[in-house]
């Protein structure tokens, strides 16, 4: 008896191409702040030294809640989990423009990291069930290598904006959310197959 092969799921390309376009911004966003901290610290009194106290926090709050957007990812809409904390999520970093003091900045860094850190393990869980084995490697190769051009661009682009004024780096943090946010509506084209399908 021929058996057909396996129908492949909808979308898989769109899919790998928004989750690397989600992926782009975060890790843009993720270098806002060390790019813009010059400018950040004159405008809110704070020392140098201080950058390493958000940082920490930012990289510690993330490399906690991993595991727990993993088992989401298990459990949950894996499209709504992105589309949703990713979307939403970016209006914290919008706020990181309008703070005023360095626990303001401590706690929107605090939240703006539980955000950024759902994409990867969802991404993996989709990735496994839109492609074959022998497909996996390269889908998860071009969203990483999208993901490394974020840092180009932020290298590119947040030290113009912040050599515009004392202020400006404000509309760094501004522009860097509202990506952000967008970048959760075009997951909506995200296909969330049924776990299990490759």
């Amino acid at each position: 008896i021929m058996q057909s092969a396996p129908v492949k799921p909808k979308r898989r390309w769109a899919s790998v191409l928004a989750m690397a376009a989600a992926a782009f911004v975060d890790t843009s966003e993720d270098q806002a702040l060390g790019i813009l901290w010059p400018q950040m610290r004159l405008t809110l009194g704070l020392s140098v030294g201080q950058l390493g106290q958000v940082l920490s926090i930012s990289r510690l709050v993330r490399t906690l809640s991993l595991p727990g957007w993993g088992y989401a990812a298990d459990h949950f809409s894996r499209k709504a989990l992105l589309v949703g904390i990713t979307g939403l999520w970016g209006l914290w970093t919008v706020a990181v423009g309008f703070v005023d003091s360095l626990s303001q900045l401590l706690v929107l860094r605090t939240l703006s990291s539980l955000g950024l850190a759902v994409l990867w393990p969802t991404a993996f869980s989709l990735l496994s069930d839109l492609f074959p084995s022998k497909e996996r490697g390269r889908a998860a190769g071009v969203m990483t290598a999208v993901s490394f051009a974020g840092d180009l661009a932020a290298f590119g682009i947040l030290p113009a904006i912040a050599i515009a004024s004392p202020e400006a780096w404000r509309m760094g943090f501004v522009l860097m959310g509202v990506a952000s946010s967008l970048s959760g509506l075009l997951l909506l084209v995200v296909n969330d197959p049924p776990r299990g399908s490759s």
